[in-house]
C-alpha cells in the first residue's frame, strides 16, 4: 500500500519546527513551497519569503510514515501536539484537509491580517481580474458579498480609485439594463440628490461622447422611432419607382404625409442617403 510521510519545515535560525504538512516525496515537496512562496500571502509563504531574502532554506525533517488512507489523522494529530508544546505554527487549518480544505474562522482572520496594507502591483491586479473576469458566482455568494458591504463607508481615496477605475469603461446591454432596473422606483435621500446635483453641475459630455451619442440616436436607436431602417428605404424606392403620393405612402406606415415628405426629400434619415 502507498505510503504518505508527514514532515515539518523548521527555521533554521532557531531550529522551531513552523509548518506541518504530508507529501509523498519530500524533496520534491520542498521545492513546490519555496517556488510557491510568491504565488499567495499566507504566513507560511510569508516565513518562507523572509528566509529567502536573508539567503537561507527552511529545513525539511519527517515525523511519520503512514498509509495513504490514514495520512489526515496523522497530520492533525502531529499540528494539535505541536502546538500543544508551544510551536509557532504557521499552518492555517488544523490539517487533514488538503491544500484546497475550507478554512477555519481564525485562519481566515490570519489571512486577512496578513493582507493588510499590502501593497499590491498593476501586473497583479490584472492577473486578479483576467483570472475572476466571467466567473459566475452563486446566489449565496452574492448574498454573502452584499451582506458582507452593506453599511461599509468608503473613504474620499477609495472611491476616486473606484471612479478611475470604472471611467471610460463600456457596459453591455444587460449590464445597463440590470443597473437601471436596480434603481427603477429607488427613493433619493434629499443629501444625496443634492450630492448628484452638485456633480453634474457645470458637467459637459467630452466631445468624442457627445458623437457617440449622437451616432446610437440615428434612425431606429432613437427611442422616438416609428419606422425601421428597411420601412425608410422601402419608402424612397417606391415613391421613385411607383406612381403615389405622399397621402398613399402615409396609409401604409404609421406616420404622417408630412413624415413622408420629409423621408423622401432627405430632411430625415440622413444617414440612409446614398
Amino acid at each position: 500500500m502507498a505510503k504518505v510521510y508527514i514532515y515539518s519545515l523548521i527555521d533554521p535560525r532557531d531550529g522551531e519546527i513552523k509548518y506541518v504538512g504530508k507529501t509523498k516525496d519530500p524533496a520534491e515537496r520542498l521545492k513546490s513551497h519555496l517556488h510557491d512562496a510568491k504565488r499567495t500571502n499566507t504566513p507560511k509563504n510569508a516565513w518562507l519569503l523572509k528566509l529567502q531574502r536573508l539567503g537561507l532554506k527552511p529545513q525539511i525533517r519527517m515525523l511519520e510514515e503512514v498509509e495513504r488512507s490514514k495520512w489526515p489523522e496523522a497530520e492533525r494529530k502531529w499540528i494539535a501536539r505541536l502546538r500543544h508544546k508551544g510551536c509557532p505554527l504557521k499552518n492555517i487549518c488544523e490539517g487533514g484537509k488538503g491544500r484546497n480544505g475550507p478554512l477555519s474562522e481564525k485562519a481566515k482572520r490570519k489571512l486577512s491580517k496578513a493582507g493588510w496594507g499590502r501593497i499590491v502591483t498593476e501586473e497583479t491586479r490584472r492577473k486578479i481580474g483576467n483570472a475572476h473576469r466571467g466567473r459566475k458566482l452563486s446566489e449565496e455568494a452574492k448574498a454573502k458579498i452584499g451582506a458582507a458591504n452593506r453599511g461599509r463607508k468608503c473613504t474620499a481615496e477609495m472611491r476616486s480609485a473606484i471612479s478611475r477605475a470604472q471611467k471610460g469603461k463600456p457596459k453591455s446591454a444587460g449590464h445597463r439594463r440590470k443597473i437601471g432596473l436596480a434603481h427603477k422606483g429607488r427613493a433619493f435621500s434629499e443629501e444625496t440628490r443634492a450630492k448628484m446635483r452638485a456633480a453634474r453641475k457645470g458637467w459637459r459630455p467630452p466631445p468624442e461622447l457627445t458623437e457617440t451619442q449622437r451616432e446610437k440616436c440615428k434612425g431606429e436607436g432613437n427611442g422616438k422611432a416609428k419606422l425601421t431602417t428597411n420601412q425608410v428605404l422601402e419608402i424612397r424606392k417606391r415613391y421613385a419607382t411607383e406612381d403615389t403620393s405622399y397621402h398613399k405612402l402615409a396609409e401604409d406606415y404609421p406616420v404622417t404625409f408630412s413624415a413622408i415628405h420629409r423621408i423622401v426629400a432627405g430632411e430625415t434619415w440622413k444617414h440612409l442617403l446614398p
